[in-house]
């Protein structure tokens, strides 16, 4: 029987990975308390489920002091020598503490030791002329993560009922259909929010809604009425046509004020009433043949439970990519980025990020207008990737 040692680091992927590289039979964690109750049913699930491990268990370690940590581990890894296991340690990841521990047990019991690259996914044996390396001796095994998984791993779970990605995106009449309304934002990228917001109240009755003069006047709502937007009728007449000649539209008529006309199908409609529609797709077309699993308008439920009606706790994210054992997680802008409009887009990019892929995530926000100086250095610091998407010239 194949037993491996792990520390119970806050690190998800890193306190699986080797039963994801590995053929494991029993999984046993030292940890503190604490970080147990947190993980012991997410880890014990996930690794019955997708690396097939048998047995799942987790030994609480006592306080920060070395010698009542070693006499504790010593203890379990006798045990397990007794039993007849072949045993392993895995230091990937863990506090500095348990891995002098784990140091000073496996040169006491001549064990090998191991860790595991997170961005290369390569195994790495440690320390020279212990007797049976887990590479040697252990059969391999492939255990592939997607989206559903990873999200899984670390606590949480996608409303896959909800993701615009679980339509045909291999349907070329809507990848089509997607890129000319991306080519079309990007022509009128300084007015296209106007326009869209105009159109998801276009047949309602709205007081931030006026007509006068040649010019629509749209007070926007998110900034509290403090600013106001404005579009020539002109303009948008002519926005409208050239969605008429596109196919996106049909049956356009105008007359006095009053315009109407029908959406070529649903998805097309929720392209031109949702802002960043246009812009979310087009990076997710883009990044999909790089990765290995990417999804689209996702709904992160935060505890790992879906439930009905309005008691969840859930994000919308734009895009999340996954390769190798790397997510990549892209929020989607195609407003103007300014003040504390790109502070809230950098700090709720950071708290998914951190909350759902953990250290080894990437962070990238996709912008139509390229943020001033003073945001480029912050999302540095934050260790966020801006990408800016404009017309070519």
């Amino acid at each position: 029987m194949v037993t491996l040692f792990e520390f119970l680091g806050n690190e998800p992927i890193e306190n699986v990975v080797t039963c994801m590289n590995f053929k494991v039979d029993k999984v046993i964690f030292f940890g503190y308390a604490d970080s147990i109750s947190g993980f012991r049913n997410s880890h014990t699930s996930f690794l019955t489920k997708h690396c097939g491990v048998r047995e799942v268990l987790f030994s609480a370690l006592p306080g920060n002091d070395l010698q009542p940590i070693l006499t504790a581990m010593r203890s379990v890894i006798g045990n397990e020598l007794e039993h007849g296991a072949n045993i392993y340690f895995d230091i990937t990841g863990g506090e500095d503490l348990i891995l002098v521990a784990f140091g000073m047990l496996s040169s006491e019991f001549n064990t090998p030791m191991h860790r595991h690259d997170i961005p290369s996914n390569r195994h790495i044996d440690l320390i020279e002329g212990a007797k049976g390396c887990m590479s040697d001796e252990v059969p391999k095994q492939e255990v592939r993560l997607d989206l559903n998984g990873y999200i899984e791993l670390y606590g949480g779970k996608i409303d896959n009922t909800k993701l615009l990605s679980s339509k045909n995106t291999d349907d070329s009449d809507l990848v089509n259909d997607v890129k000319k309304l991306w080519e079309f934002q990007l022509k009128y990228v300084k007015i296209w929010h106007i326009f869209g917001q105009y159109l998801k109240d276009l047949g309602t009755v709205s007081n931030s809604l006026r007509v006068s003069h040649g010019i629509l006047t749209f007070r926007d709502k998110e900034l509290k009425g403090k600013d106001k937007l404005t579009l020539r009728l002109d303009k948008f007449d002519t926005m409208l046509q050239e969605l008429e000649d596109l196919g996106m539209i049909k049956n356009y008529s105008s007359s006095d004020g009053f315009y109407q006309f029908e959406y070529k199908n649903s998805n097309i409609c929720q392209c031109l009433k949702t802002g960043g529609n246009p812009l979310e797709w087009h990076v997710f077309l883009e990044q999909k043949p790089l990765c290995d699993d990417a999804l689209l308008g996702i709904h992160l439920d935060w505890d790992g439970i879906i439930e009905q009606g309005n008691k969840d706790v859930y994000n919308e994210f734009d895009v999340l990519t996954l390769t190798g054992l790397i997510p990549t997680f892209i929020s989607c802008k195609s407003g103007n980025m300014e003040g504390d409009k790109i502070r809230e887009a950098f700090y709720e990019l950071e708290t998914i990020a951190d909350r759902f892929g953990g250290k080894y995530a990437k962070r990238v926000l996709a912008v139509v207008s390229e943020p001033g100086p003073t945001h480029l250095k912050r999302a540095e610091e934050m260790n966020i990737e801006v990408r800016v998407y404009k017309a070519p010239k």
